[in-house]
């Protein structure tokens, strides 16, 4: 609670700026003075409550009942300077630069040549940016003050250096947690305040300045709009980079996330804008209206059916990525807002249209060979999808769950189909499956193929890089028998970038963090950037990684200048850490797999993954006896002698698909069997072999039986009840089959979906203006493409599945997963290392997670290896055990049954 003189004070100066601003003609000089006052005694009242606080609180910590008595009003100070002085100044200024742009604007109405106000716009402008540098420097001295005097433990020390505000050497310490916390506000109120202030500036300048500048400026202005909002865009850069910071402090409020959206309202990306606005809904804090009245809002403009329809004009090769994002926000609109649209909308063509123009075309393979793009959709279709279930929308919901479902079922097709690096859709993989493990409703729009196609994913991705399928095959392999989740030494981007997003969990939850969380040292849970480094390379790259970076760096930068050189060694280290942050993104991926999809299994043969079938026990039925078990057994043999000639290289079958027979191998044909009858037609489950034979068939009755075998459609009775082979009932699936030969039949049971009421109006609520508070399965999987029936069986948890496929491993079985099948003490050497951690990049041996002191501050990367270091290998990498580097034996990535369980965020649920 505000002492009664410093109440007293906010009173008279807040008398004081409303007598400024109800006069007409305001001296701004005066204004500008008085904003100096204030901001002063805002500042020092500021910094002195909190030195009052950190004494009281820590000189009251050893008595609970004493800490009531401290009082802190830092926050609410911050609170009231901005909504009672220095946003009415901004509102002030503002009708003043609207005024003088409708008066330059109207006079081009009455006139043939109109006149701009020009000087008059100028110094006004000038007096404003006065006001917002005086403000800014009242904000910016608090924060300077709190950086350089105290302790935090919450935030790195080099977290705001990029914006001018540097931690100093002898902070005061605090070992009390409400202080760290109160701390945190107060730099998060300042750092919203700077943004606020930023936000306005360019806002005006945008809006106003520009366009008066003079008539051609104004029209040109009206012509050339989307240069002018890239170039607004860049305006709002540094406004952009304080609420960011503020998401990274604080990502529970919900006010910056508005603010973000405004901005990206103001400049015409109203995609990016709902994106934001969505974001606003759901962080810990939940109801932030304005953020939902301010999304509503983009929906109602009419803006939206124009856009769209200059979209469906062009051709597929000529789409963009603003394009593409206003045709989903359109399928979107349909499905929540469809009472604010008149226009005919065929909602089912539009969104096939769009799967198809998105995925699975070479015109415009673009889209999802650029990760964020994909992103953004990601999380429009998530945020959307848990509204409709917060708010009981269950028409919505349904719509939007099959749309999102064919969306991820393509996009999984794509990953593993398109042609380039595919560790770049890592992370979204990673975002999608930590949505997945938290909303399992969506599976329930699953029509059998996520499962497919998710497996597919994976599999090309460990076949991506020839050099690292053994060691992402050994990931896998360890993901399948490991207890616990990965552990890791930092966050990576995309945990940063997600933190406090409910629709994961508030975090992705796949590796156990609990350690990092314990840590005394906050860096790694702000990302790779903040973590300790040696001579600018992060301590969590191993010793190989730090000698590849120095050979690569002396070969590459011996002609170059001071500046490109530095350019060069900081490409080589970020290479370096994402490759390592890929294999771990890997890890993470793998075990969320085996963890949450049952019905996707890893293939002992293969190394990689294969979705379970459910095979039945249809008998093969010959004139009404059952085959004898003998011919059963005789015809395996027979069949797993005929798949030993037909080995390939399983990668091949991802990216090229089943090869067919050259006529010049098929042996000759042997004597014609008599022709079946058509009770004689041999009836068999999907699980049977129907044309792996090298023998031609010899008879049309043959024929029909081997079409018949590929299509169980084929052999319903048809309308006459005739036994004749129904064509028409089954070409689809015949078509299907003859891609695979072992096509699998789906399983009879429907997906049930539950009753919904339509409702036209969708999610509805109150359209004021946006505003900125102050308070498919069309390819089998992979695997069944290269199984036969009667291949080895592979057992299960309680199925059976034929082998994925026919392939000698690249090395023997034992030596892979050896979390699991070597114990430990055989390959770790000195101090063990924490279970999950790669060796080579485990945690310190010591609590504070912080570089080990050197003598004359000069690091050494010997006594980096202490701690650091690899067992097995020396500083340089040079193996010293049963290693053999790089890429071909996996380190440890599970601790197994032996490990420690998370206690705190380590869970999967």
């Amino acid at each position: 609670m505000l002492s009664p003189s410093v109440s007293a004070d906010i009173s008279k100066y807040k008398s004081q700026l409303d007598d400024f601003l109800s006069k007409k003609y305001v001296d701004q000089s005066l204004l500008l003075g008085f904003t100096a006052v204030v901001q002063s005694k805002f500042s020092q009242w500021i910094i002195d409550d909190v030195a009052v606080y950190h004494k009281e609180i820590h000189a009251s910590s050893e008595t609970p009942q004493g800490q009531e008595t401290a009082e802190f009003d830092s926050i609410q100070l911050l609170e009231q300077l901005w909504a009672k002085f220095l946003h009415p100044i901004v509102k002030f200024y503002q009708r003043q630069h609207a005024d003088l742009y409708f008066q330059s604007v109207d006079s081009l109405k009455d006139k043939k040549k109109g006149t701009f106000k020009i000087v008059e716009m100028r110094k006004l402008n000038e007096t404003f940016t006065k006001f917002v540098k005086t403000a800014s420097t009242g904000y910016g001295s608090i924060l300077q003050h709190m950086m350089s005097t105290y302790e935090n433990a919450l935030i790195p020390k080099r977290y705001l250096a990029d914006l001018g505000f540097e931690s100093g050497q002898n902070l005061v310490k605090s070992t009390h947690s409400d202080f760290k916390a109160n701390l945190t506000f107060v730099l998060y109120h300042c750092l919203l305040g700077l943004g606020n202030l930023s936000r306005h500036a360019a806002n005006f300048t945008v809006t106003y300045v520009n366009p008066c500048k003079s008539v051609a400026s104004y029209y040109k202005h009206l012509k050339s709009q989307q240069d002018a909002n890239n170039k607004a865009l860049q305006s709002y850069q540094p406004a952009l980079q304080y609420y960011y910071k503020c998401i990274g402090l604080l990502p529970a409020l919900n006010e910056p996330y508005n603010h973000i959206g405004v901005i990206f309202n103001s400049v015409n990306s109203k995609f990016e804008a709902a994106l934001w606005f969505l974001r606003s809904q759901f962080t810990r804090i939940p109801n932030y209206v304005v953020g939902k009245v301010n999304l509503a809002t983009i929906f109602k403009k009419p803006w939206l059916d124009a856009a769209f329809a200059t979209v469906k004009s062009k051709k597929a090769k000529d789409l963009t990525e603003y394009d593409v994002n206003i045709w989903l926000l359109r399928i979107v609109a349909q499905f929540f807002f469809s009472s604010f649209y008149k226009r005919p909308y065929n909602s089912e063509a539009a969104q096939k249209e769009f799967i198809g123009v998105l995925f699975s075309n070479p015109e415009t393979s673009n889209f999802v060979q650029s990760p964020n793009i994909i992103l953004n959709h990601l999380i429009v279709l998530i945020c959307f999808f848990c509204w409709a279930d917060a708010e009981d929308y269950q028409s919505g919901r349904k719509k939007l769950g099959y749309f999102f479902v064919s969306y991820l079922n393509s996009y999984f097709r794509d990953v593993a189909e398109i042609n380039c690096n595919r560790d770049i859709h890592l992370p979204n993989l990673r975002f999608i499956l930590a949505f997945l493990r938290k909303q399992t409703a969506l599976l329930t729009f699953d029509k059998g193929d996520l499962n497919h196609s998710l497996a597919k994913a994976v599999n090309a991705i460990i076949l991506n890089d020839q050099e690292k399928q053994s060691h992402r095959m050994a990931i896998l392999s360890d993901a399948y028998v490991a207890q616990d989740l990965p552990t890791r030494t930092h966050y990576f981007a995309e945990d940063v970038a997600f933190k406090d997003f409910g629709p994961i969990g508030y975090q992705f939850k796949d590796f156990q963090d609990s350690r990092l969380f314990a840590s005394d040292n906050v860096g790694p849970l702000f990302g790779g950037e903040f973590f300790p480094k040696a001579q600018n390379i992060p301590l969590f790259l191993d010793n190989y990684a730090v000698q590849q970076i120095e050979k690569e760096f002396e070969l590459n930068g011996e002609n170059l200048d001071s500046e490109r050189k530095k350019n060069l060694k900081n490409d080589l280290v970020a290479q370096a850490s994402e490759s390592l942050e890929n294999d771990m993104r890997f890890c993470a991926i793998a075990k969320q797999v085996s963890n949450n999809f049952d019905d996707i299994a890893f293939d002992e043969m293969s190394h990689l993954l294969q979705v379970k079938v459910q095979v039945s026990a249809t008998p093969v039925v010959k004139n009404g006896r059952k085959s004898s078990p003998a011919s059963k057994k005789q015809n395996k043999n027979d069949k797993k002698q005929s798949d030993e000639k037909r080995k390939r290289d399983y990668a091949s079958v991802i990216r090229e698909g089943p090869t067919k027979q050259k006529a010049k191998e098929l042996p000759k044909p042997p004597v014609p069997p008599k022709a079946a009858t058509d009770d004689q037609v041999q009836v068999a489950n999907s699980s049977t072999d129907y044309s792996t034979s090298n023998v031609a068939p010899s008879s049309l009755e043959e024929i029909e039986s081997i079409i018949a075998g590929h299509a169980q459609s084929f052999r319903q009775p048809s309308a006459a009840g005739s036994k004749s082979i129904n064509t028409e009932a089954g070409l689809s699936d015949m078509v299907n089959s003859l891609i695979n030969d072992t096509y699998q039949e789906k399983s009879s049971e429907h997906v049930v979906i539950p009753d919904s009421q339509e409702s036209s109006g969708g999610l509805k609520t109150q359209i004021p203006d946006i505003q900125a508070s102050s308070t498919q399965q069309n390819q089998t999987s992979s695997q069944q493409i290269a199984a036969t029936h009667e291949s080895p069986q592979v057992q299960g948890q309680g199925f059976s599945m034929p082998q994925a496929m026919n392939m000698t491993p690249h090395m023997p079985i034992s030596q892979f997963a050896y979390g699991s099948m070597m114990p430990q003490n055989q390959f770790l050497q000195g101090p063990p290392q924490p279970f999950g951690y790669p060796q080579g990049y485990g945690m310190p041996m010591h609590s504070a997670m912080a570089p080990p002191p050197f003598p004359q501050g000069q690091p050494d990367f010997q006594q980096y290896a202490n701690i650091y270091g690899q067992p097995g290998y020396n500083m340089y990498g040079d193996t010293q055990g049963p290693w053999v580097r790089p890429g071909q034996v996996p380190w440890n990535y599970y601790g197994g049954p032996s490990s420690q369980t998370s206690q705190n965020f380590g869970s999967s649920q």
